[in-house]
């Protein structure tokens, strides 16, 4: 075939160009480390660790009024003010705060395993320093037909009448098992959102199970973990619970409500 010939490609200097400078030493080179020993260290507590069953249980009943909110609203009547997404009823309902949005950052990846002990001390080291950096001294429809219908003088809540329907009707119970698995998600996502650090560790309690029952195998060997070193921190670090219980486990990004 005929063709051209063509020099070899080489890059020259852009005068204005964006220069990227090279990353230091401290950041991108991980350091050796490896476990004194293979036995974890459990920190002792003086109290039971489980969690905050009573708001919760608030939490739940407040997913179930928006719920409400939802089945009451018809689509060719719909007031001004009603709020029918879950984002924007508990937008309106969260209590005014106060509070300034965080400086953050977004690091390169890294090559090496993220699960070696070399990544994780390295992970924390840089985290830490980051953090000084940024941040100085931070330390339903059926539903709704039952309501409507007069032939019952004693009208149950919308929980109530879920659990009376499952007890009678097995496909009932299966979709009421997902309604509850669904609204202890949006309670997690809601403990994000708000900073709200209880409703975070009983959201994630009552998540538990189901990634014992979903074989999540992972998930269901480390959350537990997890919640038991959180629950257990009024006593491993008195400061670091305070702190978390005023809504700094979560980063403000912005000065807006519900938008942690």
């Amino acid at each position: 075939m005929n063709g051209q010939q063509r020099l070899d490609f080489q890059l020259t200097s852009i005068q204005g160009g964006r220069v990227t400078e090279s990353l230091p030493d401290s950041y991108a080179v991980v350091k050796p480390a490896v476990l004194k020993t293979n036995v974890p260290v459990i920190p002792v507590t003086d109290s039971t660790c489980k969690g905050c069953t009573g708001d919760l249980h608030e939490a739940v009943q407040n997913e179930y009024r928006w719920l409400e909110t939802v089945s009451n609203s018809k689509e060719y009547d719909i007031e001004e003010r009603t709020l029918v997404s879950w984002g924007a009823y508990h937008a309106e309902h969260e209590p005014i705060k106060d509070f300034e949005p965080c400086v953050s950052a977004l690091l390169p990846l890294f090559e090496e395993e993220a699960k070696s002990v070399a990544m994780i001390k390295h992970s924390f080291d840089v985290i830490k320093t980051s953090v000084e950096a940024l941040n100085p001294g931070q330390n339903p429809a059926a539903y709704q037909e039952y309501s409507d219908s007069e032939e019952f003088d004693h009208k149950l809540d919308m929980e109530e009448w879920c659990l009376q329907m499952s007890t009678e009707r097995p496909q009932f119970h299966y979709w009421f098992l997902t309604l509850k698995l669904e609204l202890d998600a949006l309670i997690f996502i809601r403990a994000i959102r708000e900073g709200h650090f209880k409703f975070y560790i009983d959201a994630l309690t009552r998540i538990i199970p189901w990634f014992f029952a979903l074989d999540h195998i992972h998930y269901s060997r480390w959350l537990p973990v997890h919640v038991r070193d959180m629950t257990a921190l009024s006593s491993t670090n008195p400061d670091a619970h305070v702190e978390f219980l005023s809504g700094k486990f979560v980063m403000h990004k912005t000065k807006k409500g519900f938008l942690q």
